[in-house]
């Protein structure tokens, strides 16, 4: 018999296919022959990270007492922990999943035996995850303090141990992110995070709250980047006071929530305070490459102020939560209780750099004053360009906005509106929803807005929508239309169909397939989903397709195909993603 061709393959190559074989498929490599087997066990790409998940199979075989059977576990278990121990100088991320099952097998330390195989010198990340019917073992905890160089360290567990603080404070020279997400969490914990000096990463997610500890001391943490605290409950007397972003001297990114009770900040109380970095690139140099323009490159903020409750004054907490240094290029705000136009007086300075706004209210109270909100926020941002309001209107459209030409952008939602007012701001519209409005008819106002692209009319229940509407009104340059949740039994053939690209029909009453569906030969993306009503064959899956090459995603999720269809779908559209 000739040699194996692949054994004359140099080390360096045959290290790069082992690595492709991955760690599941290690073992049956090391019995082809010893070369195998070596080099096998010295290739650090395939070592790096390094995974304890117990099988399926083994996980699902149980006792009838409901505890997992030792003996296969434990062979696997054996084996897992014998090639750790062989490939630990390379390994610098473990990660131990559903460490509830595992440590369920009455062996405690089991967790621990895994970190104790760890190199110090090598070892840079761990993940200790689903702790979720147990407490995270001690044991687990001190193995961890030998690991001197770990820079990460993610901890998901019903309760932590008490010995946390203690290892917290043995890895405070290397440790910079930290993750920490826990029913119980001790406060000897929580007292020792302003001592991790190192950090620039914290989350802190608590289901208990920690009513002794002052959040603020967290500001002792100077290179700390990124900040997110969560805690739910639902104790009367707990709210969540934590530190302004603005007071980190390197603050980036936060996210702070609460679910039953609220957050104080700046003298204002909310359920979720959040906000989000995008890259902006200059305009007219979008080429790779080119470090110039990369140099030019510039980050703006969105904020995120949901579930508001108490608003006295906005400029503070945009002060507290907002750096000058970066533009502020969103606002999103969500309102439980009425507010005065006094209250967001006085930003133009935060505001002057706003293209976005979303206002809604989501309070049992009626809507008073909103208007005036709104029309204050607009005020002072010059360069809106997006707006969102959702359930503050009233019914009325306000005539603050009719001569908004700079708008490109106009949602709609939950405002009570029959109609839509003629003016010059439909002109530059590119996008409009009037989602959940009033609507019967298409607003003829439409026909003003020429540059329109994308229309969202879905959840408008007595919507009758017609073809002559549509060809009068509606712009020919439209590309999306929404329709889900209008209850039509009929989709008209209008003439826009030919230029869509995307199309959502999802949650209405059609019994088959509409024939108009034959001019919307574009399309990029059709939602058919959610109608038990409509029958759906082969034959119109193979006919739907055919005149439409660019198709990409198709959503037939609940509607009335029987099982043959999706196994049809699926053989003969690999390339489309099917919900």
């Amino acid at each position: 018999m000739p040699p194996c061709p692949l054994l004359g393959l140099p080390d360096e190559l045959l290290t790069y296919i082992l690595e492709l074989v991955g760690q599941s498929e290690g073992p049956s490599v090391t019995l082809v022959c010893k070369r195998f087997r070596s080099i096998l066990f010295s290739a650090p790409g395939l070592w790096q990270r390094y995974t304890v998940l117990l099988p399926s199979r083994l996980a699902g075989d149980v006792t009838p007492q409901g505890l997992p059977t030792a003996p296969q576990q434990q062979a696997w278990v054996d084996a897992r922990l014998s090639v750790l121990q062989r490939v630990a100088h390379m390994v610098q991320v473990l990660q131990v999943r559903d460490g509830d099952v595992l440590e369920g097998r009455g062996d405690s330390g089991l967790t621990a035996r895994f970190l104790c195989c760890l190199s110090p010198a090598a070892a840079r990340e761990v993940q200790l995850e689903h702790f979720y019917s147990i407490p995270l073992p001690a044991q687990a905890m001190a193995a961890l303090a030998p690991l001197t160089q770990l820079q990460r360290l993610e901890l998901t567990s019903d309760e932590v141990p008490a010995n946390a603080a203690s290892t917290l404070c043995q890895l405070s020279a290397s440790l910079r992110s930290l993750f920490l997400e826990a029913d119980t969490i001790p406060l000897p914990a929580a007292e020792v995070l302003p001592q991790l000096q190192q950090l620039t990463s914290l989350q802190f997610w608590s289901y208990q709250p920690l009513p002794r500890f002052d959040w603020r001391l967290l500001t002792a943490l100077h290179q700390l980047q990124h900040l997110s605290l969560c805690q739910t409950h639902s104790h009367d007397d707990a709210q969540l006071e934590p530190p302004p972003p603005t007071t980190f001297p390197a603050h980036a990114s936060f996210h702070y929530s609460t679910d039953e009770r609220t957050i104080k900040l700046a003298g204002c109380e909310l359920h979720m305070a959040q906000n989000e970095h995008s890259e902006c690139r200059p305009a007219g140099n979008d080429e790779e490459g080119d470090e110039h323009a990369a140099a030019q490159r510039t980050a703006d903020e969105s904020l995120y102020l949901l579930g508001m409750q108490r608003l006295p004054a906005l400029c503070p907490l945009l002060d507290s939560l907002h750096t000058p240094l970066m533009p502020l290029r969103r606002l999103y705000l969500e309102l439980c209780t009425p507010v005065a136009a006094a209250a967001v007086a006085g930003c133009q300075h935060q505001l002057s750099t706003l293209t976005a706004l979303s206002l809604a209210y989501r309070g049992e109270a009626a809507a008073e004053g909103l208007r005036a909100v709104l029309q204050a926020l607009m005020e002072q941002a010059p360069l809106l360009a997006e707006l969102r309001i959702t359930g503050c209107l009233g019914g009325a459209f306000p005539d603050f906005l009719l001569h908004r030409t700079a708008l490109r952008e106009l949602h709609l939602s939950f405002n009570g509106l029959a109609g839509l007012p003629p003016g010059p701001y439909l002109a530059g519209l590119q996008a409009l929803t009037l989602c959940d409005e009033g609507l019967r008819r298409l607003p003829a106002s439409l026909a003003a807005a020429s540059a329109l692209t994308s229309l969202d009319v879905s959840c408008n229940d007595d919507l009758h929508l017609f073809a002559a509407d549509m060809d009068a009104y509606v712009s020919p340059r439209l590309r999306h239309l929404g329709l889900a949740h209008c209850r039509l039994t009929l989709l008209p053939a209008f003439s826009q169909l030919s230029g869509l690209t995307s199309l959502d029909l999802a949650s209405n009453a059609f019994t088959a397939l509409p024939p108009a569906l034959a001019r919307a030969t574009s399309l990029v993306s059709l939602d058919l989903s959610h109608m038990d009503c409509m029958a759906v064959t082969t034959a119109d899956v193979d006919a739907l397709l055919a005149r439409r090459p660019r198709l990409a995603r198709l959503q037939l999720a609940c509607t009335g195909g029987r099982p043959d269809v999706f196994e049809h779908l699926q053989r003969v559209t690999p390339h489309i993603k099917r919900y």
